[in-house]
């Protein structure tokens, strides 16, 4: 405080303006801008300098990446060759294409596609791998013995030396069987465009037909693609997959960085209590977040303003984008980003933590990034919600719409889809919108349900609630009370009031507060509070100080009771209704210094000024504050640069900011030091003139030197109110007289000489032996002077040691109301019953009995154990995360099981392909075996007869592609079929390059079949089972790395790969020790611990043996998740078919291998929990210690397969 101001300086008084929402905004508006290029990225780029040079970068390594594909393209053009696998086969436009007979693929016998290479496996068994084709015809029955004897004639008679009928197989290794699925070679000019196992899937039909009526049936199948309407062929999406997938990580970073930027802003804001600050003020939290969003946004157009120019670029005729309007790229990513930045906010308020925000954000991506290819093929219904809840998934989807039209060479049509299970544009903005609406709405909610520290949380249900929407009508009244003296209270009786001359500024009238149905943090309190006067209100930790603060200040809502406040004007006003009102002329000093760190302490009161509705006076108001709290040599430094007496001055000098009347300081003097705490004293008491000031403080020196009055609160009742004169008086101990006997003298004799001079004497008490001590209320009269001297004389003639003299202080008050006060509501004080941890510590030193030796350690065991299982049962969140894991893993795991095995099925069904519409031109003789082989009509089937050729149907499908894309997803097949020819039949097929074209191959023999035995009834049901096993030159995936790794472990003898997930799994329980570990070192157990007398050897055994029985209930408990799932799915092990117990006979089954797996895991145990205590020591964090124990098994899995495999 400065030292010049002796007297009060006349403070200037500004005029008041009504502080609009839009004003409160505009000012957080500037507060966010100034933060944004004050903050530090990595300690060095402004946070506004990253956020958008980050993304910019990406936006011009996407142009250059569009431009080199470009390039790529017209060298394509120039040459007609592209290096590595850019060069793919498009959908063809050429109306004369030829068609593919199913005659040709009959000439190869089943033979493997050229691309095929016979010695990938040469450095092992080469008698496991053939070129040669096996069919294998099962189970071995008398008629699955003819078809085999028919089919060796057949292929005799076809001179198909190369294949092989049998009825069984003698495989070694079911996982290294060649993989010939694909008879179409796309890596060479020869191959089929009939799709695979077409020769066989036909040669069994004949076969079946022929067994069926003695004949030999020849039946030929002719092909012809649909014709493709033109379209775009941007080989920066349509080339390699890997490089598509990073285009659009590369364009979902334009958007995620900003987001990231937004959720760390907001949760550091969290975690700095700025909340507080804007409720103090006036402000809603919501407002900052939209001030946030505000500024986010802002990025976020300049980002997509430069997106959609890059996306705009006509780099050539063949570029996406060409035809899409510019406005609908654009609106439709600002529609992504503000629906990103309102899944950000929500997001924000169920997180404390910036490193676990980022990492939930990264992993929800990464989660919805792999979902999201495969929404296309579900009802747009289901694509609506998903893109509601995740905006992810809308972003993707905006960007998918836009892609399909240009694809067509067709600009967005808002109100119209362009392909089945394709999401309408402009519907799709309207779920974004709403989705935006809802998480503002959810925000809201969190915001109320979960206040945080400074704040009431409502109940979960409180909309529902008549109370919270109906408002309570109060009667505006002036209230005056007389002086009294201050008497003692029960809970049950109302305090008199003490007050000055005048009206009460505020009055408080019965005030209850309670948090839940049984605790009561005040109870039945009223008070008055006057102009000119300082009030302290006095009380033990949880007495309900701060509580009443806040009830005063509007940041609580009282449950019960009346607050109300004078204005300006003289009219008082209900806080409950009306506390934005009062809010322009009520300061707040919190107890801790809550300053916005980035600002400098004259922007922070300008900031204060501003808010309460004084802004056009903001700069000479802050120039008056920093004047008055000795400041202005610092005013232009950031508040997080000062130390703790400036902040508390800068705290201060914000609750005087403005017009402000009532000033409510919570322990205004806490981080000062003396000198500068009597300064604040000083100026305190200049500045009270015109004002009301209430304060609290654990000082009861600077509560008896400061107030003009004193409240002592004791479990939420006020037990004493007056001046510090008359509590002293009241309850003070008036004189101690402090003695210290010798010990052949008795307190009763020198009781009984200070009684001839101060009779009211009382022995307050006497230690045996040592200082005896008495209590007067007598003033300082001549009597009091002669026992004085008669101590004196009792000190020469050796009667007493010596004596001295004390009088009574605030202290001595406080301590005399609250040990008079008894707790009956157990509302949680902190005071404590000094006479009851004497008897304690008695009882534990004096009267128990220490154990030694063996007991000694035992006793230690015990304690341990019941420490780590109570940590343990109240971290229960911890732990029912880690007991629930096995189930959703083998719960998952068996879904996806049965999902994959079905996924590897397909049924040659036309229905599968509805809603759809089928062209066809039938002969008579066989239009009804056409009908009944296509299936029953529905409404999700039309069948359209045509007049015209195969060639001439082809032309008219083109036609309708051009008037209407749609087309391309309404039909998929068109027939013609002439009469048979004797025993030879015809069948022409349109299918559409977006189906596998099994359809026509199953129409086709059912049409036969049915013709042949004259019976629409019957059928040939085919099921085609598919599995690459062995093919390495596919696209690799996580699925196919495991197949090549199960292959690896047939031949090496190496841990199965189906059992690396669940070795996962087992290791959690590494990750569950040593978060606690990590918690107990960062609390310093382990030091305490020390002093308490264990040993730390003793210490690291016990944890050790302890984890050890741990894991053992652990991987009984994950067998016996796996044998309860593996039940329910698959059945008993002795109850299942042969066909899902065919296996390698190197392994036993999944169930035998993790019977015989779990319980080796305790070899893994033994080496593996002491690198887990070291890794203790070495990080502080459990969250670094989770990631690097998952990093360490994910190296050590990967570099012992790959030394093994390669």
């Amino acid at each position: 405080m400065s030292q010049s101001d002796t007297s009060r300086q006349k403070l200037i008084e500004p005029e008041y303006e009504p502080v609009s929402s839009s004003r409160k905004l505009g000012l957080l508006l500037q507060r966010s801008v100034r933060y944004s290029y004050r903050q530090r990225c990595c300690k060095c780029c402004p946070t506004i300098l990253f956020e958008l040079l980050f993304p910019i970068t990406i936006i011009i390594l996407l142009m250059l990446s569009r431009y080199g594909i470009n390039r790529l393209a017209e060298k394509q053009n120039h040459d007609g060759s592209l290096p590595g696998t850019f060069s793919k086969r498009p959908c063809s436009q050429d109306i004369n294409i030829p068609t593919t007979s199913s005659n040709d693929i009959f000439t190869n016998c089943f033979k493997f596609p050229p691309s095929y290479t016979r010695d990938r496996w040469n450095s092992h068994s080469p008698d496991d791998v053939s070129n040669e084709t096996n069919i294998v015809l099962e189970p071995a029955r008398t008629d699955v013995n003819e078809l085999v004897q028919h089919a060796i004639i057949r292929l005799a008679a076809m001179k198909c030396d190369n294949t092989n009928i049998c009825k069984h197989h003698h495989f070694k290794c079911l996982g290294y069987i060649s993989d010939r699925s694909n008879i179409t070679d796309n890596n060479g000019n020869k191959g089929s465009e009939l799709p695979e196992f077409t020769d066989v899937k036909m040669f069994v039909d004949s076969l079946l037909m022929e067994y069926q009526t003695n004949r030999q049936i020849h039946f030929e199948l002719q092909r012809n693609l649909m014709i493709c309407t033109p379209f775009r062929n941007d080989l920066l999406f349509t080339s390699e997959s890997n490089l598509i997938n990073i285009i659009l990580l590369m364009i979902d970073a334009v958007f995620i960085v900003p987001y990231l930027i937004l959720l760390i802003s907001l949760i550091r804001e969290k975690n700095a209590k700025v909340k507080e600050i804007l409720k103090v003020l006036g402000i809603e939290p919501i407002l900052n977040n939209l001030a946030q969003g505000i500024r986010t946004m802002v990025i976020l157009l300049i980002l997509v303003l430069l997106l959609s120019i890059v996306f705009k670029i006509k780099l050539n005729s063949n570029a996406y984008f060409n035809t899409v309007n510019f406005g609908i790229l654009f609106f439709g990513n600002i529609i992504y980003g503000l629906q990103l930045i309102s899944f950000c906010i929500m997001n924000a308020q169920l997180f404390n933590s910036n490193v676990r925000a980022i990492i939930f954000t990264i992993v929800f991506y990464y989660v919805v990034y792999n979902i999201s290819s495969f929404t296309i093929f579900w009802p747009p219904g289901i694509q609506y919600v998903l893109m509601f809840f995740c905006p992810y998934i809308g972003g993707h989807s905006l960007f998918q719409q836009a892609v399909l039209y240009d694809l067509a060479k067709k600009d967005v049509e808002i109100f119209r889809t362009i392909y089945r299970n394709v999401p309408m544009y402009f519907p799709t903005l309207i779920v974004m919108l709403l989705s935006c609406v809802f998480y503002w709405t959810l925000s809201w909610y969190l915001e109320k349900v979960f206040p945080g520290e400074y704040g009431i949380p409502q109940d979960w249900n409180f909309l529902f609630k008549r109370d919270y929407w109906r408002k309570e009508t109060t009667e505006t009244q002036i209230y005056a009370f007389d002086n009294h003296a201050a008497t003692l209270t029960r809970p049950a009786a109302s305090l008199a009031r003490t007050n000055s001359i005048g009206a009460p500024v505020i009055h408080v009238d019965r005030l209850v507060k309670k948090f839940g149905p049984d605790k009561i943090a005040v109870n039945e309190v009223s008070f008055d509070l006057y102009e000119n006067q300082i009030t302290s209100l006095l009380g033990p930790n949880g007495s309900g100080k701060t509580t009443i603060f806040n009830c005063l200040i509007g940041i609580y809502k009282q449950t019960s009771g009346t607050i109300t406040i004078e204005n300006e004007n003289g009219i008082d006003y209900d806080t409950r209704n009306n506390i934005e009102i009062l809010r322009k002329s009520m300061g707040y000093c919190p107890q801790h210094d809550i300053l916005f760190d980035l600002l400098t302490i004259e922007e922070q009161i300008q900031f204060y000024a501003s808010a309460r509705g004084f802004a056009k006076y903001k700069q000479q108001i802050s120039n008056e504050m920093i004047h008055l709290v000795n400041l202005e040599n610092s005013k232009h430094s950031f508040c997080n640069s000062l130390s703790g007496g400036m902040k508390r001055r800068l705290s201060l000098a914000c609750a005087f900011v403005g017009n402000t009347k009532i000033i409510l300081l919570d322990e205004p003097s806490s981080g000062l030091d003396p000198s500068n705490r009597r300064l604040l004293w000083d100026w305190l008491r200049t500045m009270k003139e015109g004002k009301t000031l209430l304060l609290t403080t654990h000082f009861m020196e600077e509560s008896d030197a400061l107030s003009d009055r004193i409240m002592i609160i004791s479990n939420g009742v006020i037990q004493a109110d007056g001046t510090s004169a008359k509590l002293k008086e009241q309850y003070g101990s008036g004189y101690k007289l402090i003695i210290n006997k010798q010990n052949n003298y008795d307190t009763n004799d020198i009781e009984n000489e200070l009684r001839i001079y101060l009779p009211k004497l009382t022995i307050e008490s006497d230690i045996p032996n040592g200082d005896v001590i008495f209590r007067t209320n007598q003033q300082p009269n001549n009597q009091f002077v002669q026992a004085l001297r008669q101590l004196d004389v009792m000190k020469v003639q050796n009667r007493i040691k010596n004596y001295g003299v004390q009088n009574s202080t605030m202290d001595d008050v406080f301590l005399k109301i609250t040990k008079e006060t008894k707790d009956e509501n157990d509302s949680g004080t902190t005071s404590v019953n000094i006479e009851h941890i004497d008897e304690q510590c008695r009882y534990v030193f004096n009267e128990r009995q220490f154990f030694h030796g063996w007991r000694y350690y035992l006793s230690q065991l015990h304690g341990l154990i019941i420490k780590t299982l109570l940590v343990r049962y109240r971290r229960w969140g911890l732990t029912l995360f880690i007991l629930l894991l096995p189930i959703v893993y083998n719960l998952l795991s068996n879904i996806i099981s049965r999902s994959k095995n079905a996924s590897d099925t397909f049924k040659m069904e036309t229905n599968l392909l509805n809603p759809q519409t089928i062209l066809y031109n039938v002969d008579p003789i066989i239009e009804n075996y056409f009908q009944a082989a296509i299936g029953s009509k529905s409404n999700d089937l039309i069948l359209e007869q045509r007049s015209e050729n195969i060639t001439e149907m082809n032309k008219y499908i083109w036609q309708k592609r051009i008037n209407r894309p749609y087309t391309y997803t309404d039909i998929y097949l068109g027939f013609q079929v002439p009469a048979p020819q004797g025993n030879t039949y015809k069948i022409q097929t349109l299918s559409s390059n977006l189906i596998s074209g099994y359809e026509i191959i199953s129409i086709a023999s059912n049409i036969f079949y049915k013709y042949v035995l004259n019976d629409t009834s019957a059928s040939i049901q085919t099921t085609l089972i598919y599995k690459k096993t062995g093919n390495l030159t596919i696209e690799p995936t996580i699925g196919s790395l495991l197949n090549v790794l199960s292959i690896a472990s047939c031949f090496l003898k190496v841990l199965p790969a189906s059992l690396i997930l669940d070795v996962f799994v087992f290791y959690m329980i590494f990750l569950y020790t040593t978060i606690f570990l990590v918690s107990e070192r960062k609390d310093s157990f382990l030091s305490l611990l020390n002093i308490s007398g264990l040993h730390p050897a003793f210490y690291w055994l016990f944890n050790y043996l302890f984890d050890i029985l741990t894991y053992v209930i652990w991987f009984c408990y994950l067998l016996a998740m796996y044998c309860i799932f593996d039940v329910a799915f698959n059945g008993l092990p002795s109850g299942r078919t042969a066909s899902t117990t065919i296996i390698p006979i190197e392994f036993a089954s999944s169930w035998d291998l993790r019977v015989q797996f779990y319980p080796l895991t305790i070899i893994i145990v033994l080496p593996t929990l002491p690198f887990a205590y070291l890794i203790t020591k070495i990080f502080k964090s459990d969250l670094l210690v989770c990631t690097y124990f998952f990093s360490f098994l994910n190296h050590q899995f990967v570099f012992f397969y790959l030394n093994y495999f390669i």
